[in-house]
């Protein structure tokens, strides 16, 4: 399972879990469905109404027309939700945190039918399970990606406050207060990653993060198998000494 921190104007870090390159086959073979249903509708519709809107010469290029403003009405006015990503809970995103906007959809509309349509899938699929963040090629443009519905996490200074439920607590850091909220943020975003994901990559990052901590306060650095204790201690003499 990939997952990916998307931050907020509101200095929050939500933690969402990827789509797959399954699930997006899937939603993505939904919406081609989707498309071609509607569009064989609407040429009936036309067609009974004696409106020559598409030649039976251009009915390749009217496909393709309303494939691309399929994606892009859908993923603006849907809240990055086509109808095959409401089939499958899964919703397009930017990974900056801000709204999908026109020129995104557009971008990621367009480049679908390189790494999507005619290709079969098979280029996406590849830069889907091979990129950290889940993204083909639409997605690097428009700086997107696809994740599923419900956030996995929700970083805020709350947690942090809520470390520490003891009225009393003896504060065994008092240089902390050097520190700054971003710092303790980040120290609890480890820390939670390193719940979740108890990986050697994440104990090296703890272990480095502590080291650095460590260097700023000018105190001994902690033991290896001290770091999560270490950096938690760091975590509660902020909050007593600034909340």
């Amino acid at each position: 399972m990939k997952v990916i921190e998307i931050p907020t104007a509101q200095n929050v870090v939500i933690l969402y879990e990827q789509a797959t390159a399954r699930t997006r086959q899937i939603s993505a073979l939904s919406d081609v469905l989707f498309v071609i249903v509607g569009f064989v509708l609407l040429c009936v519709v036309t067609s009974l109404a004696q409106l020559d809107i598409f030649r039976s010469s251009e009915l390749v290029f009217g496909l393709i027309l309303c494939y691309i403003l399929y994606h892009i009405l859908f993923e603006v006015w849907g809240g990055g939700q086509t109808l095959g990503k409401r089939l499958m809970g899964t919703r397009t995103i930017r990974v900056d945190g801000r709204p999908l906007e026109w020129g995104d959809a557009l971008a990621r509309s367009l480049l679908l039918l390189i790494d999507g349509v005619f290709s079969f899938g098979v280029v996406g699929t590849l830069l889907i399970q091979a990129h950290p963040r889940s993204q083909r090629l639409g997605d690097m443009v428009a700086h997107t990606t696809v994740v599923n519905l419900q956030p996995q996490r929700v970083i805020i200074l709350a947690d942090v406050l809520s470390i520490l439920t003891a009225q009393s607590h003896t504060v065994t850091y008092p240089q902390v207060r050097q520190l700054t909220e971003k710092d303790m943020l980040f120290t609890r975003s480890v820390l939670q990653r390193l719940l979740i994901y108890p990986n050697k990559a994440h104990w090296e990052v703890a272990d480095q993060l502590a080291k650095h901590l460590a260097d700023l306060l000018k105190v001994p650095p902690p033991k290896t198998e001290e770091v999560y204790d270490f950096l938690e201690t760091l975590l509660r003499d902020y909050v007593a000494l600034t909340r």
